[in-house]
């Protein structure tokens, strides 16, 4: 009898990068695409780093076969191509997913707007209808169910 050895990221001894990426299929079972466009950004980054797709907003970065290194290298094309510098704190604190590290730009963007940019905001949220405001809280709501 063969036995494999299977790694933490769910991969056996011998199995390529590649071959995870047909078998990966986004544990929560919510894709990307029913995410908002920062973590469509996110997750192609992600993606390409990690060699996995698809990733679902709530896969764990360290889980997909992350790793410290590779932690670096993402925070690294996050202030290149997004243009957000986040710390390692960020990366170490909690769950690495891509839902919650968009909630850490969003965030970081908020901590750093000056009083038009609240103002602005403010005038968004406020234009939103009921009908919009039921739909994102649940859709903020959403990962807590399936958790």
């Amino acid at each position: 009898m063969q036995v494999k050895h299977v790694l933490r990221t769910g991969r056996e001894d011998g199995e390529t990068l590649d071959d995870l990426a047909v078998l990966h299929p986004g544990k929560a079972g919510l894709t990307i695409d029913d995410g908002t466009d920062l973590e469509r950004q996110l997750a192609a980054i992600w993606e390409d780093l990690l060699h996995v797709t698809p990733i679902g907003v709530h896969d764990n970065f360290f889980d997909l076969g992350g790793h410290s290194l590779m932690a670096v290298q993402l925070l690294s094309r996050l202030k290149r191509e997004i243009g957000i510098d986040l710390s390692l704190e960020v990366v170490y604190s909690g769950e690495l997913t891509i839902a919650e590290m968009a909630k850490a730009i969003e965030l970081r963007e908020f901590a750093g707007a000056d009083t038009d940019e609240y103002a602005a905001i403010l005038a968004e949220v406020e234009s939103l209808s009921d009908e919009e405001v039921r739909a994102l809280l649940e859709a903020e709501e959403q990962p807590d169910q399936s958790g």
